[in-house]
């Protein structure tokens, strides 16, 4: 039998001190799904797809936090869980089914997964480079960043962008300017923009 879950679509923001808060978007209603607790993966994924009605290409980020009552001395506005696989799902869904008080919030769109994956510093391939893997401090890979983009900086467009990449790679894009203009000292915790570089750009 299937249970009922509520789904929240917004964006997950993160203070200076590390608090955590889910930000709804304003002009989305609460929705629901109806999923089994053994559902897998993909069709969980499929659910709030068609639900949400967001297509296939979009990214999209779930992700959970456990109701207040379960807590047990972990900050409410601790580190959201993240939902990627099929285990973690059954994790949720026996959540849901032991309280009904589980919400799920979905992230979507290339700069918003992009920014969230940032803010978890969540590892990251380059081709062959791993960047976050564990291997380097913090120091050494904002170092890292600061060598990989010697030189002039070309500015262009979302648009053009957006034709030129799949979704996929606009989320490498987007993590990549987020971690570089982290390495030049821009703070974007707490913000929602990027900034542009205090350097003399060439725009096309």
């Amino acid at each position: 039998m299937g249970q009922i879950v509520r789904i929240k679509s917004g964006k997950w923001n993160k203070s200076a001190v590390g608090c955590w808060q889910f930000e709804g978007d304003h002009a989305e209603v609460e929705q629901y799904i109806v999923a089994r607790t053994n559902e897998n993966i993909d069709s969980f994924t499929c659910l709030i797809r068609e639900e949400l009605v967001i297509g296939p290409e979009c990214p999209i980020a779930l992700t959970y936090q456990l109701p207040v009552g379960m807590l047990h001395g972990i900050p409410s506005n601790s580190q959201p869980a993240n939902i990627v696989t099929s285990d973690e799902v059954e994790v949720v869904m026996s959540v849901q089914e032991w309280t009904n008080g589980v919400q799920l919030c979905n992230t979507y769109g290339a700069r918003n997964v992009a920014k969230y994956q940032f803010l978890c510093r969540t590892p990251f391939n380059i081709s062959d480079v791993k960047y976050l893997d564990g291997s380097v401090t913090e120091e050494e890979h904002f170092a890292s960043l600061r060598g990989l983009v010697a030189g002039d900086i070309i500015c262009c467009s979302e648009t053009i962008l957006k034709h030129l990449f799949s979704e996929e790679k606009l989320v490498l894009i987007y993590r990549l300017l987020y971690e570089i203009e982290m390495a030049k000292g821009f703070p974007l915790c707490e913000t929602n923009g990027i900034g542009n570089p205090p350097c003399e750009l060439k725009r096309y």
